[in-house]
């Protein structure tokens, strides 16, 4: 689709999979790891992906140069503070107006739905997120950096959500009426429902 912002297509992958038991990310769901499917679908847009890595060092979950794009790590300056500390470290690290934040746990997710995200930045909403039944997922995320640095200047990253954010100004929300697309996997029985879902 025609883009005309300058957007950053990112990867939370901070987490530490303590639901899960193991890290998640790199489990197979069909042959293929779990942050596979949010980088395929990103790399229907671009060849480049910030992933926010976790804090200790040894903890890569791409350890290979991969081949036809770019990997850029960006890794928390502290251990576990959250989700939202991974968005604050990424635009930090880096410049662009809006950033479109996945999970590595979400292999549902359609380009449909990217598409949608892209088109509110164009629309210059602060942030633009899915809704289902009226409740908010707070991943994906699209966010512009003007609107997330305001918020940061006035309140710590640490422990807290991306709701946190949400809540500051009133975000575009989009409803979508396919719940399973929303999906994400955060325990094993989750992991066991997705199989059925593929």
């Amino acid at each position: 689709m025609n883009q005309n912002r300058d957007i950053a297509f990112c990867l939370l992958s901070g987490g530490k999979s303590s639901r899960f038991k193991k890290d998640k990310a790199t489990e197979l769901l069909k042959n293929k790891r779990l942050i596979d499917y949010s980088i395929d679908l990103l790399l229907k847009y671009t060849d480049t992906i910030y992933i926010s890595c976790p804090y200790l060092k040894d903890k890569y979950r791409i350890t290979d140069d991969p081949t036809g794009f770019k990997i850029k790590k960006i890794r928390d300056k502290k251990p576990f503070l959250g989700p939202l500390c991974g968005i604050y470290y990424v635009m930090e690290e880096t410049n662009h107006e809006y950033y479109l934040f996945l999970g590595v746990d979400m292999p549902f997710l359609t380009k449909k739905m990217i598409d949608i995200l892209i088109s509110s930045a164009q629309n210059n909403v602060f942030a633009s997120v899915f809704a289902y039944n009226n409740k908010i997922t707070p991943l994906p995320i699209m966010i512009s950096k003007n609107y997330a640095m305001e918020f940061f200047k006035k309140n710590k990253c640490d422990n807290k959500g991306i709701k946190d954010i949400l809540s500051y100004k009133q975000p575009h929300i989009e409803n979508w009426g396919n719940y399973n697309n929303l999906i994400n996997i955060n325990t094993q029985d989750d992991f066991k429902e997705a199989l059925l879902q593929l």
